[in-house]
């Protein structure tokens, strides 16, 4: 019986190391009524708008986002502003500013 409970917590714990080490798939989305742009999880809910492009990293998103900025928020295909929740993770976990 003992040893069944160390095989058994043995196996939770490296199962646990995987799902702790897996990399999450982050999404730019726009909301097209408003060319707001926001950087989540894919997969996350609500997802906000619709999907602009795809990255393995977080910093990836943010970074596109940038480069998707429209000053003259003329194009209403790119990012005129973005959500104050991406805004901040962005800046504070990326080290990547957006306007």
């Amino acid at each position: 019986m003992r040893s069944t409970k160390i095989v058994v917590l043995s196996l939770g714990l490296a199962i646990g190391a995987q799902v702790g080490t897996a990399q999450a798939d982050w999404d730019l989305r726009r909301v097209t009524t408003s060319a707001v742009c926001h950087v989540q999880p894919t997969g996350s809910s609500p997802q906000l708008g619709v999907l602009m492009s795809k990255h393995d990293t977080r910093k990836k998103a943010c970074e596109e986002a940038k480069k998707q900025y429209d000053s003259s928020s003329s194009d209403a295909k790119r990012c005129w502003s973005y959500g104050s929740g991406t805004k901040k993770s962005c800046k504070e976990d990326e080290k990547v500013e957006l306007q």
